[in-house]
């Protein structure tokens, strides 16, 4: 009888050595906190200087997940604004989970100082730099002042604007009135007039011009200062 006991109770440690660990599990909070900081470190990287955040869509706290040895991260979406996180795992266990988050990077851009009407040309006292948040601007704005001085507003603009190709066209090299050469070819043949621009227009626009020695009205397209062409010209 005490020999089956010994048995039985040897027979006990040896399951019990061999019984699975339980092991570490992680809140949908501490998922999620984990979460935040790669992405915070990611952007922070990516943007020097700049002042990143980041906000995680609150997860259902009745969520847990094993504890991850070596947890990786890769991202759906632009590299700030509104993103998707995919969290995957592969040991001890493997499981993923797609986690929404904002990654917010406010850096300086170019912003229009005061309203300007239509067709006002930009110079560098009209503009400022104020920092925004570049996910809600969808890639259009620029950091330099340079990079929209001489540009005109396409129309009356508000202070606070930021200035980007969306609101602003290159400045006419070609104004109303001006008088310009007109080129055409005719087969190997060139052939030049004068004439009057009847509006302004830049670079690679077509506008009305009024040739001087025939009186007609044609439509050509601007070269460059003073210069229009009877045939379209490739950019």
């Amino acid at each position: 009888m005490q020999r089956k006991a010994f048995l039985l109770l040897l027979a006990c440690v040896a399951l019990g050595a061999y019984a699975e660990t339980p092991l570490e599990t992680w809140t949908s909070a501490a998922l999620a906190a984990r979460v935040a900081t790669t992405l915070r470190d990611q952007a922070a990287q990516a943007n020097p200087g700049r002042d990143v955040s980041v906000d995680v869509e609150r997860l259902d706290p009745r969520l847990t997940f094993v504890a991850c040895a070596e947890l990786s991260l890769s991202t759906q979406g632009g590299p700030y604004g509104r993103v998707t996180a995919i969290a995957r795992c592969d040991r001890p266990r493997a499981w993923s989970a797609a986690i929404p988050a904002t990654v917010s990077v406010r850096a300086p851009v170019a912003v229009l100082s005061h309203p300007l009407p239509r067709d006002a040309r930009i110079t560098s006292a009209d503009v400022a730099l104020e920092p925004r948040d570049l996910g809600t601007l969808h890639g259009d704005y620029a950091t330099d002042v340079a990079a929209v001085t001489g540009w005109t507003a396409k129309r009356a603009l508000d202070a606070g604007t930021v200035l980007s190709a969306r609101y602003l066209k290159p400045a006419a090299v070609v104004a109303r009135g001006d008088t310009v050469q007109i080129s055409s070819a005719r087969g190997s043949v060139a052939v030049h007039a004068a004439g009057t621009a009847l509006g302004p227009g830049v670079a690679g626009e077509q506008i009305s011009v009024r040739n001087l020695a025939s009186d007609r009205i044609v439509r050509a397209w601007v070269t460059g200062p003073g210069m229009v062409s009877a045939s379209p010209v490739a950019p």
